[in-house]
């Protein structure tokens, strides 16, 4: 877990899960009250930074007409696009939901990332253990 700091402020954290080759941003989150100002757009940009040996992989929800949310889907995948991320047409289920998975570096170290998917998976079986 790292924590996201303006000076001496905390304003948000990060939770990722590493192995040799990548790590898998599990979640970011920025306190609401200063978001859009920059800080999560600079806090990826660290941490691919403080990884240089390691790819950054994350997930987010994927673009769905239908869902409820979907333009806080479209502008969540925008943002990590605009930032670093590249889409790499693979994707992660959690229960029923699927999330588009995106990389700091393509092609995605697919065998890596399946190490650490396996490992959430169990702890968290919900968590698919496999790329669809």
């Amino acid at each position: 877990m790292l924590g996201i700091y303006d000076n001496s402020l905390p304003i948000g954290f990060a939770v990722i899960l590493k192995n040799e080759k990548c790590g898998y941003l599990y979640y970011i989150a920025i306190d609401k009250s200063v978001r859009s100002k920059g800080y999560g757009g600079a806090a990826l940009k660290k941490i691919i930074a403080s990884y240089p040996d390691l790819q950054i992989i994350l997930d987010f929800e994927e673009i769905d007409a239908n869902a409820e949310n979907n333009i806080q889907r479209i502008r969540r995948k925008n943002f990590y696009l605009k930032n670093g991320f590249y889409e790499t047409g693979f994707y992660t289920l959690l229960g029923e939901i699927r999330f588009e998975v995106a990389c700091s570096e393509l092609p995605l170290r697919r065998e890596s990332f399946c190490d650490l998917i396996n490992i959430l998976h169990a702890y968290r079986p919900e968590f698919s253990d496999r790329l669809i």
